[in-house]
């Protein structure tokens, strides 16, 4: 018994040592695979920025059904809007593919309303395109159905804040402008003025309601609309071939009535033509912007941009409007 003590006592050591070895290793094998499970797992990302509403607290977005869709438009009122009872309108179409809040952070319709006192309609086009009164596009779902939305809008902005019937006013950009063309000739008897910054009128039939004064601007480096017409690239990408923009002024002017007037001197690289005597009292102005392509020139985001320090589209198209009630 004596002898075998010794025996036990360096069994258990040995024992104890290996023990003590295989924590050793099963801690080093751990760490081994925790530095390769995390060299192998990707790095966290950042969580996606959300995209910063361009809408602010005097934007409502509003909802009403027209031709049985339901149809949205933005609009913006300027402070103490509740307490007037003479507010104009000026409703802004945006370009196709773009949407309500695009028109708003390109143009700059909203800061303007703020200091002028009136309001803006941003209207949303039906899967972002415009039916303009061509075969593009939705104009096969309901004939100049976008015509009758404007008309919606406007009437949906009357039962918001007591407004000017005297001064409802329409403006677009690109095919929101070839619509503005349009909601001249069709909403004569509800609108003062229009003024389409480029697009064409296409339809071929005007249905002029009334006189409606009507202020064009035309970009002269536009490579949708050309001024001289030809091959263009539409806003899909794709080449298509346009009349010059000459004819649909001279298809308005001839549906107005409208005479021929002494030009205007414009600032350098701008061209203004001047008709008058245009039915009901109305009158048209036509500005080439030389060197301008296809941008609202004097917008948020326009700053550098060739041509764009020509003039300020929002700023003029308001003094047009300002000056043009219908009578």
């Amino acid at each position: 018994m004596i002898q075998r003590q010794p025996d036990r006592d360096r069994a258990a050591a040995r024992l104890d040592t290996l023990d003590r070895v295989s924590r050793t290793l099963v801690t080093a094998v751990l760490a081994a695979l925790l530095v390769v499970a995390c060299a192998a797992a990707p790095a966290p990302s950042a969580a996606p920025a959300t995209p910063r509403s361009v809408l602010g607290e005097r934007d409502t977005r509003y909802t009403i059904r027209h031709d049985t869709v339901d149809r949205t438009y933005v609009l913006h009122a300027p402070p103490g809007a509740e307490a007037r009872a003479d507010l104009p309108v000026v409703v802004m179409l945006h370009a196709d593919g773009s949407t309500s809040e695009g028109a708003i952070a390109l143009t700059g319709w909203s800061a303007k309303a703020d200091r002028e006192g009136f309001i803006v309609a941003y209207p949303q086009a039906d899967r972002g395109v415009w039916n303009d009164g061509t075969s593009r596009g939705l104009a096969g779902r309901v004939p100049n159905g976008d015509v009758g939305f404007i008309g919606a809008v406007l009437t949906d902005v009357d039962r918001h804040f007591k407004t000017d019937p005297a001064r409802l006013y329409v403006t677009g950009f690109s095919t929101g402008a070839s619509l503005a063309w349009l909601a001249g000739a069709e909403l004569g008897h509800r609108l003062a003025a229009v003024a389409p910054f480029g697009g064409q009128l296409w339809p071929e039939k005007l249905n002029i309601a009334r006189g409606v004064s009507l202020l064009q601007i035309a970009p002269g480096a536009d490579p949708q609309y050309p001024l001289a017409g030809g091959r263009a690239v539409d806003a899909a990408g794709l080449a298509v071939d346009l009349p010059p923009v000459a004819r649909s002024r001279d298809r308005w002017v001839n549906a107005e009535r409208c005479q021929p007037g002494t030009p205007l001197p414009g600032p350098d690289g701008v061209k203004v033509r001047v008709y008058r005597g245009c039915r009901d009292g109305a009158e048209a102005l036509f500005y080439d912007v030389e060197g301008l392509g296809h941008v609202w020139p004097g917008g948020p985001t326009s700053g550098g941009l060739a041509g764009a320090d020509r003039i300020d589209a929002t700023a003029l198209i308001w003094e047009f409007f300002r000056t043009h009630p219908r009578p």
